[in-house]
Parts: C-alpha cells; sequence; structure tokens
C-alpha cells in the first residue's frame, strides 16, 4: 500500500500510523480484502486529485471551472422515496 509522504501543499489528510503492519493490526482476512480495492481505486483517486489540483491552480489565474451542461438529473423534478424511519 501508498506509503505517507508529507505534502504541504495539498489539504490535510488523515493517515495510518507509520508503525501500522496490516498483516498484524487488522482483522484476518480484511487486508486480503482490503489490497485488491486499493490497487484498483488508489491510482484514480490520485488522478482525481491532480485534476482538482490543476483546476485550483487554473481558478488562481483567474480562470474559473466549466462546468458540466445541464442534464436530467440536475433539471428534472425528480424525487427519492425514503422510509419514514429516515426522515426528520
Amino acid at each position: 500500500m501508498a506509503s505517507h509522504t508529507e505534502n504541504t501543499t495539498s489539504q490535510y489528510m488523515n493517515y495510518a500510523p507509520a508503525e501500522l503492519d496490516p498483516q498484524r493490526d487488522l482483522p484476518q482476512g480484511f487486508f486480503d480484502f482490503l489490497l485488491p480495492l486499493h490497487k484498483q481505486f488508489t491510482p484514480w483517486q490520485q488522478k482525481l486529485v491532480a485534476k482538482r489540483a490543476e483546476a485550483l491552480e487554473r481558478s488562481h489565474r483567474g480562470q474559473p471551472p466549466n462546468y458540466l451542461p445541464s442534464s436530467e438529473a440536475t433539471t428534472s423534478d425528480w424525487l427519492i422515496q425514503v422510509p419514514d424511519w429516515c426522515a426528520d
């Protein structure tokens, strides 16, 4: 898994303790479950972080982000039905 390296230009992020040994400290079988997910999604997450940093840098130079065009999801009168137990 990726190791923690200090990056002072990004937002604060929580990290596992440096002394964490996943094979020793996580429940049995959890590391075997986590590792493939980590390998699959970490590159994607890192690309998203880089794209966000690029967009922020462009914005700081006076180029605001280009938003996606409106879609049915943002313009229609849709509604999600939720059970009564989760209503406020």
